[in-house]
């Protein structure tokens, strides 16, 4: 399921990145792609459909930086809404919780709405706050060791949580996490 995920994913990044100009239909096209690999990986609907419209408000109409491709501006967009749902969570009733525990204060906007204008439609609080340099470095390891990679490995698992973590034993002894 992931190695499927990542190929597709990266498949749609490549196509993107080889234009020189996008139209919106070019980016309805690879986001339609992208929300069906999501779909197709068991990522919840609604996040599924947050992450890709929210891809598309800021990939369409975007002035394009001169020295990157309108493709490398995609890429740039999707790593930025990356950090925005592990940041902010899932506003809808969903079950991701936000993980910057300063989200949705006041000055703090998620998706471009305060807390005011999402009501009891505001995702869960986290169990554990991350602070920004952390969320960033989560999504900075999501992009260097699992995009276009297979599914996670005990090796990979304890390169990440630390050698003899618990989920890592679990892992190796076949258990679900």
């Amino acid at each position: 399921m992931f190695d499927n995920l990542s190929e597709r994913l990266n498949a749609v990044l490549d196509r993107l990145t080889r234009r020189g100009a996008l139209s919106e239909g070019d980016v309805d096209a690879a986001l339609q792609e992208v929300r069906r690999a999501l779909i197709e990986a068991d990522v919840a609907l609604d996040v599924a459909r947050t992450f890709t419209d929210e891809v598309k408000k800021r990939a369409v109409g975007v002035e394009v930086i001169k020295s990157v491709t309108p493709g490398q501006m995609v890429v740039k967009i999707v790593h930025d809404q990356l950090v925005e749902i592990i940041r902010c969570g899932v506003p809808g009733g969903t079950a991701m919780p936000h993980f910057d525990k300063f989200a949705w204060t006041k000055g703090e906007e998620c998706f471009g709405m305060t807390e005011a204008d999402v009501g009891d439609k505001k995702p869960p609080n986290p169990t554990a706050g991350l602070q920004k340099r952390e969320i960033e470095a989560i999504v900075a390891y999501l992009e260097a060791k699992i995009v276009g990679k297979g599914p996670p490995t005990v090796a990979d698992c304890e390169e990440y949580f630390g050698q003899g973590s618990g989920r890592c034993r679990d892992m190796a002894a076949g258990r679900k996490q």
